[in-house]
């Protein structure tokens, strides 16, 4: 059986997935206090 392109993209895709280090955890919020102000936060992995 022939492995089509569609299927031999996904195969890549999935492997490079595999061995990248993977976020557990995301959000997105605005948070925005009673003076209008933005909490601006900057995330390091």
């Amino acid at each position: 059986m022939a492995v089509t392109d569609d299927e031999a993209r996904f195969a890549y895709l999935a492997e490079g997935n595999a061995r990248q280090a993977r976020k557990r955890v995301a959000a997105d919020v605005l948070v925005r206090d009673e003076a209008g102000r933005i909490l601006l936060v900057n995330p390091t992995y």
